[in-house]
């Protein structure tokens, strides 16, 4: 009896392996059949400014005086020492993670990150830096941020890269895969060359979020877009 009831249990692992092995692959997804976003580049550059998990604004005109960044760090004008420029016609302000002396700054540890208020990742990508989809989807043109390249990726999920050569970018309407070029970064519509990496999803023009996530646990993330959302 044992022996037959040892061998009912070996025949059922083996059918549930069987059915397993043979299911179709799956491309891999975040929350809500959200694509996984890949590095925009093959190179890799320093983020200058993180989205803003408190509050990213995509009309640049809220600033609240806290910064929380997908590492779960948490930067406070109140830490002292803050950086407060103006970048065009928008106001840039950079908070430290750890209260500082303000008659000796940085010494307390902890770093300063920014910016208050950003609804997108930027790069430190230099001028002719080739920018790469992060994702899967169709490409177009749009003159935004200077000058951009879009991608629907499907699903109702967008993203935007920004302050780009206009003459570089890919042609209207070209479907492209994960990590083939679209563009050259430059200085279109800002000072210094970076990348300005945005993410929406629910349309083109509608919510943004951080395409990279949150470290935490989900309910930890202030801004909680699309909802569940975590590191990808």
């Amino acid at each position: 009896m044992k022996h037959t009831s040892r061998l009912a249990v070996f025949c059922l692992l083996v059918v549930a392996v069987i059915v397993i092995s043979v299911q179709s692959p799956q491309v891999a997804q975040s929350q809500g059949g959200e694509p996984r976003f890949s590095f925009p580049s093959a190179r890799r550059f320093a983020i200058t400014s993180y989205f803003d998990h408190t509050h990213p604004d995509v009309l640049y005109n809220t600033i609240d005086d806290e910064i929380a960044t997908y590492t779960t760090e948490r930067g406070l004008r109140s830490n002292n020492c803050f950086d407060c420029f103006w970048s065009g016609t928008v106001q840039v302000c950079g908070y430290y993670t750890v209260l500082q002396d303000a008659a000796n700054c940085g010494a307390a540890g902890g770093r300063r990150i920014y910016y208050d208020m950003h609804p997108a990742i930027d790069y430190g990508f230099p001028l002719n830096t080739a920018i790469a989809a992060t994702a899967p989807g169709t490409a177009y043109r749009r003159t935004i941020l200077g000058s951009a390249v879009v991608i629907d990726h499907g699903s109702d999920y967008w993203t935007k890269y920004g302050h780009v050569d206009p003459n570089s970018r890919i042609a209207d309407g070209t479907q492209v895969i994960r990590g083939q070029q679209i563009a050259l970064s430059s200085n279109t519509g800002t000072g210094a060359a970076h990348l300005h990496f945005e993410a929406r999803y629910s349309g083109e023009n509608s919510t943004v979020f951080d395409p990279y996530g949150w470290r935490g646990t989900w309910f930890t993330d202030p801004w909680n877009q699309p909802p569940g959302h975590t590191e990808s």
